[in-house]
């Protein structure tokens, strides 16, 4: 398939190196990978600590900070951060223990929320710090959060690991973590099915993904859900959107899913493969990147009417992908 050329007018300098709208991270199994390209081609970020460690995802505050998490090979929480837009990685200490495989993040300025299995932790320094903001549990099992505003965010996953689970906070001040009050919401007459993602599309509404093909969608920050037809059985692994009405959605066995209408429906633009595609990203020239086992990528600059899989060299299963943001 013949690709298109860009022009990049916007970049800024990292260490002597451009940062263009085109750069991009993908992590995952001891893998985190670079593509300056749009992701036609991909190289490996040796200089940080991967034995042992999956990532599972990753957000970045500007185009230098970012943070990476997920956990160990003894199943507790591993957090990494790089200043220099992805170039080499360190640990972030965690307090503590009790803590256990991070699973979701999200930014909002210098704010990082992050939840895992029965945990939810903050940070307001950009993830040099944290805290507790859910008590550690078991009651939830939460893999997907987001923040709505700078006092407001919702999380998503399952609850007794026997239905659906939402939690939604209108208080979230992460200087002050013990006053922030999370009130799960009660979906059960619409559906029990976990939840993989959350992703605010714009306001109030954000649109969660899950188990099955499960679509939920909310315009009042999280209060009453809507189910929203995704016409697969395919369990949805992860959300994106570009704004407020371009979104896409990937998951099992190269489910792809696009909207144009702000998540109130959408259409199959799936690949033809068996993969499970993990995570999803726009670029700012509607670039669509999509990762996922195996080292799989796929990428397409024209509204996913065509996919082109991208041969590398590397095969660790990936979870997580952005561009970075300028």
């Amino acid at each position: 398939m013949a690709e298109s050329s860009f022009c990049c007018k916007k970049s800024s300098a990292i260490n002597g190196s451009q940062v263009t709208l085109l750069m991009g991270i993908a992590v995952g199994n001891q893998t985190i990978l670079q593509t300056t390209d749009g992701g036609l081609t991909w190289d490996s970020i040796t200089n940080w600590s991967s034995s042992g460690i999956m990532l599972n995802a990753l957000k970045f505050a500007n185009d230098k900070v970012g943070v990476a998490i997920g956990f160990n090979n003894q199943g507790s929480p591993s957090i990494f951060k790089t200043e220099d837009a992805g170039q080499s990685w360190f640990p972030t200490s965690l307090f503590g223990t009790g803590v256990g495989e991070l699973s979701s993040i999200d930014l909002f300025k210098n704010q990082v929320i992050v939840a895992g299995v029965g945990d939810i932790i903050g940070s307001d320094d950009t993830g040099n710090n944290w805290n507790f903001i859910y008590p550690s549990q078991t009651t939830y099992s939460l893999y997907g959060i987001t923040f709505i505003n700078d006092t407001r965010a919702i999380a998503v996953g399952s609850y007794n690991f026997s239905r659906t689970g939402i939690l939604k906070t209108n208080s979230l001040f992460l200087d002050e973590p013990d006053i922030i009050n999370w009130t799960g919401v009660d979906v059960s007459n619409i559906t029990t099915d976990v939840l993989y993602d959350i992703q605010l599309v714009g306001g109030g509404t954000a649109v969660a993904v899950g188990y099955q093909g499960v679509i939920l969608r909310t315009t009042d920050t999280g209060s009453t859900w809507s189910l929203i037809s995704s016409n697969t059985n395919k369990s949805l692994r992860r959300a994106s959107f570009y704004n407020s009405v371009q979104g896409i959605i990937v998951g099992d066995s190269g489910t792809v899913l696009l909207t144009n209408n702000g998540g109130l429906s959408w259409d199959n633009k799936s690949i033809k493969t068996n993969t499970c595609l993990y995570a999803v990203g726009y670029s700012n020239d509607l670039v669509i990147v999509t990762v996922g086992n195996d080292g799989k990528i796929f990428r397409t600059n024209n509204q996913c009417d065509s996919w082109q899989q991208i041969r590398t060299k590397y095969s660790s299963d990936l979870r997580g992908f952005m561009f970075l943001p300028l």
